[in-house]
């Protein structure tokens, strides 16, 4: 029992330093991008950062690095929100948030320009179509292609499963 709790909280630290890497490399690709635009000096790249960075945008664009880069930076240092479920799922969970938001904000100010932030339920509704279309088509995936081969020689009979 014991060998099993430690087996699990180093799966868990696997995939902290997993999210950990993923994320600082998140950071690294739009600093790139945003050094490169700010540096070409181009009147119709610049507008691309200015229109996130300034007005009602901003904040959004803050609260994407805060949830896309520092929370999961900050929490994944810890080691026991790296061992145990709750912590690294919550710290998933903010993250995914910020990268959905982060993709929301690299596309809206582009298209969308009325005054104030257009996240509503209609865009809710569609992210919610989205992952449910994706969670048909992986079922789907999985059904078709098992994730446990069954004819693989190499399995004991006893543990596998008719």
């Amino acid at each position: 029992e014991n060998e099993a709790i430690q087996a699990e909280q180093a799966v868990g630290r696997d995939m902290a330093t997993l999210l950990f890497g993923f994320c600082v490399i998140w950071a690294y690709m739009v600093w790139s991008q945003y050094v490169v635009i700010w540096h070409g000096d181009l009147p119709e790249e610049i507008g691309f950062i200015i229109r996130r960075m300034r007005g009602s945008w901003a904040p959004v664009t803050w609260l994407v690095f805060v949830m896309a880069f520092f929370v999961p930076f900050i929490g994944l240092l810890n080691r026991a929100v790296k061992s145990y479920a709750r912590g690294l799922s919550l710290v998933s969970l903010v993250t995914i948030i910020g990268v959905w938001l982060e993709r929301f904000v690299l596309v809206s100010p582009s298209i969308w320009h009325l005054p104030g932030i257009p996240l509503g339920i209609i865009e809710l509704l569609i992210t919610s179509g989205v992952f449910g279309l994706f969670v048909v088509c992986y079922t789907l995936f999985l059904q078709t292609f098992p994730a446990l081969v069954i004819s693989d020689p190499r399995l004991d009979k006893a543990s596998t499963v008719t």
